[in-house]
């Protein structure tokens, strides 16, 4: 939309709920109002991350194919969901730009906006899109946010006008970081050791996400196990407190033999497994 440009050191959003999106994937494509004249006229938002946490955030510009003399292009982004925590209004906590002059990264230090050393950051223009990356990690460790992007021409006069995307009095744009999780499991165990024909016999398998150290969250457990050419069907299955478990139920027959299985972990599309293997008394 046009209006007036609010870039001091970042442009200010007035509106704070939260705006839907087309998704593929681990990309998220936000789409604006266009056939705005004489401004930079945003069409397109999109935001995408890797597994390392490195985003990769496109501001599409359709009617300016490179930077003109006085055009930024901003994002401004509430890193915690808090409103009252921020800059201004929609709590904005980093606000990253670029112009003919580079690329800049600021965050919010409860007073005013510094520029630290982002070394993950970069900001650059060309062909019509302003290209920005940044690590979640350099913003607050952050794996959500809601954010809304600013194209201003003529920021040098005191009136100059601006695209801002989402339209001001719409929702801001949400985007969730998604990592793939690094399962990390360790030796699958039994309960009692040796099994006990008749009984149940339960196998254990600690299993951590290895990115933050903290025990995987509402993952799948699938076991199976079998005494010589006999299937056993698991009786019980769980995730609790780090620790992924299965419960059988040994044949009586089973005396003096080996149950041998796999217990295994699925965490969005993420597996670990872990052979077992027990002799029943």
């Amino acid at each position: 939309m046009r209006g007036v440009c609010l870039l001091a050191t970042v442009l200010v959003a007035i509106s704070v709920p939260v705006a839907s999106a087309r998704q593929a994937a681990n990309s998220v494509t936000f789409t604006d109002t266009t056939g705005e004249p004489d401004v930079a006229d945003i069409t397109t938002v999109t935001v995408s991350n890797d597994d390392n946490g490195l985003i990769a955030l496109q501001v599409d510009i359709a009617n300016e194919p490179a930077l003109i003399p006085g055009m930024v292009v901003a994002v401004d982004v509430d890193s915690d969901g808090d409103a009252a925590t921020g800059f201004g209004p929609a709590g904005i906590e980093y606000a990253f730009a670029v112009s003919a002059t580079g690329g800049s990264f600021n965050r919010w230090n409860g007073t005013g906006f510094e520029q630290p050393a982002t070394p993950s950051f970069s900001g650059s223009y060309a062909n019509g899109v302003a290209t920005f990356r940044i690590s979640a990690k350099d913003l607050g460790g952050s794996r959500a946010f809601t954010f809304f992007a600013m194209a201003s021409v003529g920021v040098d006069t005191s009136t100059p006008t601006t695209d801002r995307a989402p339209d001001e009095g719409q929702a801001l744009y949400a985007y969730d970081v998604r990592i793939a999780p690094k399962l990390v499991a360790g030796k699958a165990t039994t309960l009692p050791s040796p099994a006990r024909h008749g009984r149940f016999v339960t196998v254990r398998l600690p299993v951590a996400i290895s990115d933050t150290g903290d025990p995987a969250a509402s993952p799948l457990v699938t076991c199976s196990a079998r005494v010589a050419t006999k299937a056993l069907p698991a009786r019980r299955k769980s995730f609790s407190h780090g620790v992924a478990s299965c419960a059988f139920l040994v044949p009586a027959t089973a005396r003096g033999k080996t149950l041998r299985g796999t217990i295994a972990v699925t965490l969005r599309s993420v597996r670990v497994s872990r052979p077992f293997a027990v002799r029943v008394s």
